[in-house]
This record gives C-alpha cells, structure tokens and sequence, in this order.
C-alpha cells in the first residue's frame, strides 16, 4: 500500500490486446493499493509516475492490517 506524497502516478491495467487503459490518475494525499488493505487482495495494477518527478511513501499491507487489528479506531469499513 502506498501513498503518493507529491507528482502524479498513473494506475492502470493491461489487457490481452495490449493496451493499457487508465484506471485512476492519483496525486497528492492518494492511498494506491487500498483494495489490498481493505479486502485481502490483490490487483493486476499497475503503477508508473506521469510527472516530472514524484515521491511516494510504501508502507508494507501486513503492517497496516497489524496496526488496524491493535487499534479499532483505524478500522477501515466499506
């Protein structure tokens, strides 16, 4: 799970014809891979930085889902 924290990062997908449709174009403040957090599962995503420069922050899923079940107020519903 990441967090863009400056620049832009375009998530997309690429399909059995090869091309690669724009799923969500993330930014400042962006949680990438939250479908992972919130549900135990992976994508098929994939993540490539379409700004000059970006910085994102990756915080290993395992440790968020730890501190999730130590800490209710964090819960994440959906």
């Amino acid at each position: 799970c990441s967090s863009d924290l400056q620049g832009w990062v375009r998530i997309y997908t690429i399909t059995e014809e090869g091309q690669e449709p724009i799923i969500d174009l993330m930014s400042r403040g962006s949680i990438l891979g939250f479908d992972a957090l919130a549900h135990s599962q992976g994508s098929n995503y994939s993540a490539e930085v379409v700004s000059d420069e970006a910085t994102v922050l990756e915080v290993p899923v395992h440790m968020l889902q730890e501190n999730i079940q130590l800490n209710a107020a964090l819960e994440i519903t959906s």
